[in-house]
């Protein structure tokens, strides 16, 4: 079993759940929640290949949930939404250096952050308030789009 840590209770990805079961398939914010039980080392210091795996595992996804989308069965589109929506945040705080540990206080460690999309607090928002909207799956998918280019060119010219 997995304890989740406090500020990571967010309801959105975790209801109201203290703990989870290691066996869970995508399980969000995993990385985290492995080195906070203290299974794994520390997720976060500019883990290029781990960055790169969540934009890889959005490619994958982002087909499926469109269909989801296009067939109109918003209830099947919401779960894959949500974990993506946390492979963001993942990869956001990554790029930045830090883990993603703080959910309930996402809105304020984000606006710290020196690499991000523009307006990407609102644009969370409201994928987080509507998950299962097809709008939040274009939202969602440009900020993966802005994420990547930005750390394309960090590496380009770092």
């Amino acid at each position: 079993m997995l304890k989740i840590p406090e500020s990571m209770r967010h309801p959105l990805f975790f209801g109201n759940e203290e703990q989870l079961k290691e066996g869970d398939a995508d399980v969000p914010f995993l990385e985290e929640l492995l080195f906070y039980n203290g299974m794994g080392s520390s997720p976060h210091p500019q883990q290029k290949q781990g960055i790169e795996a969540k934009f890889m595992k959005w490619e994958a996804a982002s087909s499926v949930i469109r269909s989801f989308f296009s067939e109109r069965n918003r209830k099947e589109a919401r779960n894959p939404m949500i974990f993506q929506l946390s492979c963001f945040l993942q990869a956001l705080m990554w790029c930045n250096g830090q883990p993603a540990g703080n959910l309930l206080g996402w809105k304020e460690e984000i606006q710290s952050l020196d690499i991000k999309p523009v307006n990407v607090i609102e644009r969370l928002e409201m994928i987080c308030s509507e998950p299962d909207h097809y709008h939040s799956y274009i939202q969602l998918n440009e900020l993966f789009q802005e994420l990547q280019k930005k750390v394309a060119a960090i590496k380009h010219n770092g």
